[in-house]
């Protein structure tokens, strides 16, 4: 009986391993989507509570309310990545704009090098098998190129999918900036009284 029960025992534990470790690759991206508001939200804790506290302004003493300094500190955020990308994207843009115009100069400059490394095998004599070889790698390094920039444009369009999170962060992280010093007292209300007062050191 004591075989027996010890291996249902592992054999639980191990299907029980088996079920949380599909469970977390399953919902990966929500539990990727909860760290990172999570991380966010621990960045401007600090910045809030700033922006949150009483002091004295214009001879009286006030408090801005937290819904209102998370709005500020998100508006500070804004403006100072729209300040960023009004400097950066001009330069980004002049850049991508003289790629694309010298496009077709880089293309007869690589066919032209290429052509050059086509006569290597034979103007050195290599041995038949090493030019067989290497005329093939040669060859190769067009469609090689180009199946890279295919390979780079379906991630660069899989990480488009994840624009939607830059809202779905920041309007996350509000509710948790704003109420989140009260998820203790609301996990404390979900148990019973005597257990509320076991885990209140807990918090």
């Amino acid at each position: 009986w004591k075989i027996r029960a010890i291996t249902w025992q592992v054999t639980i534990t191990v299907a029980g391993m088996a079920v949380a470790i599909w469970l977390v690759y399953a919902l990966r991206l929500i539990l990727l989507l909860l760290a990172l508001t999570v991380l966010f939200t621990y960045l401007l804790r600090p910045l809030v509570d700033a922006v949150e506290a009483p002091g004295r302004r214009w001879g009286a003493r006030w408090r801005i309310p937290r819904s209102l300094a998370i709005l500020l500190v998100y508006a500070g955020l804004l403006i100072g990545i729209g300040a960023v990308v009004e400097r950066v994207l001009p330069v980004v843009a002049d850049q991508i704009s003289s790629v694309v115009d010298n496009l077709p100069g880089y293309a007869r400059d690589l066919d032209r090098a290429l052509k050059q490394l086509a006569t290597l095998p034979a103007r050195y004599r290599f041995p038949l098998a090493w030019r067989q070889w290497l005329t093939g790698l040669i060859n190769d390094l067009p469609q090689q190129f180009f199946t890279s920039l295919q390979l780079v444009a379906t991630r660069t369009l899989q990480l488009s999918l994840y624009l939607p999170w830059l809202v779905l962060i920041p309007v996350m992280g509000y509710f948790l900036l704003r109420d989140g010093k009260r998820l203790p007292q609301f996990v404390l209300a979900s148990f019973p009284e005597a257990d509320r007062r076991h885990r209140l050191g807990l918090f």
